[in-house]
């Protein structure tokens, strides 16, 4: 599947414009407004979830646990802050 970059054109002020917008019709015209639809995920031509966007691995967390914690189910406080410093 091929990635698709996004724009990197600010949209705040078209979020800004959009908002405004919305927030200055009248009250009794918002009242009179049709329910919203229900949201339903978009999908891709197979059918499957479009899943296309920005992703970032950028973590801490291990995909796989340490061989010193195979036996380990929990960290006392201790072990914990111990584990934190050596890791950090």
């Amino acid at each position: 599947m091929e990635m698709k970059h996004r724009s990197s054109t600010p949209i705040a002020p078209l979020a800004f414009a959009l908002a405004a917008g919305l927030f200055a019709a009248p009250a009794a015209a918002q009242s009179k407004a049709a329910a919203p639809k229900k949201w339903t995920t978009s999908r891709a031509p197979d059918g499957q979830p479009d899943l296309q966007g920005i992703w970032t691995n950028a973590t801490i967390t291990p995909f796989e646990r340490p061989r010193e914690l195979a036996g380990k189910e929990y960290f006392t406080e201790q072990e914990a802050a111990e584990f934190e410093k050596r890791v950090l």
